[in-house]
């Protein structure tokens, strides 16, 4: 595998997710192809290829907004590993992002994220990726009357109110999970009919994903949790703020599997950061 002369950056289209879903499967990721679409649609996605054509690596980057960009989907499969790959694409998405001027955000593992560090990415906060298993009823005390079903009427307002408080503009994102009647969401409103909160759930290889939510109060969470659970009775994939999982862990004890910590991290001067009432995010992929 010495001296492989590989190919990169090469432009990814919609011929290529068959090759883009093996990675996923072989890294046992929970995308699926409308996720790959999303980023051909609203990002940019690149990949390496070995001399015959096949491609053996995957790196995308996601813009959430004019100032700030998402690096993810670095995938390399496991027979390329070692060879310098990872690292030339993330100088290639680094250099792409100071020329655009945003900020570059990523979720990485504790583990890699020395790679991240020594680039001079920085740590903004703490995750956890989280599986819960279907509960019944009596387990959700939560909130539910002040929850709505989010159209796609919702997205502009949505996407305005959570760019408010955490500087992300997933109002393209929003649209396009939406748009396909696969992603389920729901509202809640103040008095005055404002947003307060909002969450949305996918489908998943593995599990579906909830993410983000954005609530009020721990019961508004807990409410809009059990929304979610009535159209996908579970396991529910969740990456929870450390606020979420608090919280869940206090709500469903044995029915909450913690897998892994990771950490978000950015590059750049002013990083945002999570606000205090989101109590999971979209996913490392999304932000």
């Amino acid at each position: 595998m010495r001296g492989v002369d590989y190919q990169f950056p090469e432009r990814m289209g919609t011929g290529d997710l068959g090759a883009a879903l093996e990675l996923t499967r072989v890294a046992s990721w929970n995308q699926l192809k409308e996720d790959w679409e999303a980023f051909m649609e609203l990002g940019r996605l690149r990949c390496a290829k070995e001399p015959g054509g096949r491609i053996v690596a995957t790196i995308g980057l996601l813009p959430l907004g004019r100032t700030i960009t998402w690096i993810s989907l670095v995938l390399v499969l496991p027979e390329h590993r070692g060879r310098g790959l990872a690292s030339r694409m993330m100088h290639w998405a680094v250099e792409r992002a100071r020329e655009e001027g945003w900020t570059a955000m990523l979720d990485a593992t504790e583990a890699g994220s020395h790679v991240y560090r020594k680039i001079g990415f920085k740590t903004t906060d703490r995750l956890c990726r989280c599986v819960l298993d279907g509960v019944g009823e009596s387990a959700f005390p939560g909130k539910k009357e002040n929850l709505f079903p989010m159209t796609a009427g919702d997205v502009t307002e949505a996407a305005a109110w959570e760019q408010s408080r955490c500087g992300l503009e997933r109002r393209d994102l929003m649209a396009s999970w939406l748009r396909g009647g696969k992603v389920r969401g729901w509202l809640t409103r103040d008095a005055g009919g404002r947003i307060s909160g909002f969450s949305l759930s996918r489908p998943g290889h593995k599990f579906p994903h909830l993410g983000p939510v954005h609530a009020e109060n721990p019961e508004s969470f807990r409410g809009q949790i059990q929304r979610h659970l009535a159209v996908r009775p579970g396991p529910l994939l969740m990456d929870l703020t450390a606020r979420g999982l608090k919280e869940a862990r206090e709500t469903w004890e044995k029915d909450l599997r913690v897998e892994r910590e990771f950490l978000r991290m950015g590059l750049g001067g002013r990083l945002p950061s999570i606000p205090e009432g989101q109590y999971a995010i979209a996913g490392p992929e999304f932000g």
